[in-house]
C-alpha cells in the first residue's frame, strides 16, 4: 500500500485497523498531555509493530491513533496514543490492511 497520509487515512475508513511496521525512538517512551507521542529524538531504538486504529486532523497538526503491540504503554494507562503523521511517515513505515478473499 501506498505510503502516503491520504493513503492510509483512505485505508483507515475502507479496511479499518491497519497492521504497522515502523522504525522508532526514545521518544516514543515519553508521552506528553493527551497521550500525544514525543516530538523525536533523534535516538533510533529499533523498529515495532503496532495497529493504527484511526486519526484526527485536529491532534498535533493531523495524527494517527496507535494501538501498542505491547497492550501498555510504557508505565502507565492503556496501549493508545498518538503519533503526529510526519514524524509517522518519517519513521520509513510499512502499512499492511487485511482484506476478505471471496473462494
Amino acid at each position: 500500500m501506498p505510503n502516503s497520509e491520504t493513503a492510509i487515512k483512505q485505508a483507515l475508513v475502507q479496511h479499518g485497523v491497519l497492521l504497522v511496521r515502523c522504525d522508532w525512538d526514545a521518544a516514543w517512551m515519553r508521552l506528553a498531555v493527551g497521550r500525544v507521542v514525543a516530538k523525536p529524538s533523534g535516538s533510533k531504538v529499533g523498529g515495532h509493530l503496532f495497529l493504527l486504529a484511526g486519526y484526527d486532523d485536529a491532534i498535533n497538526g493531523r495524527s494517527f491513533l496507535m494501538r501498542n503491540s505491547w497492550g501498555r504503554w510504557s508505565l502507565a494507562g492503556n496501549g493508545n496514543a498518538w503519533l503526529a503523521a510526519r514524524y509517522f511517515l518519517a519513521h520509513r513505515p510499512e502499512v499492511w490492511a487485511s482484506t476478505d478473499v471471496d473462494d
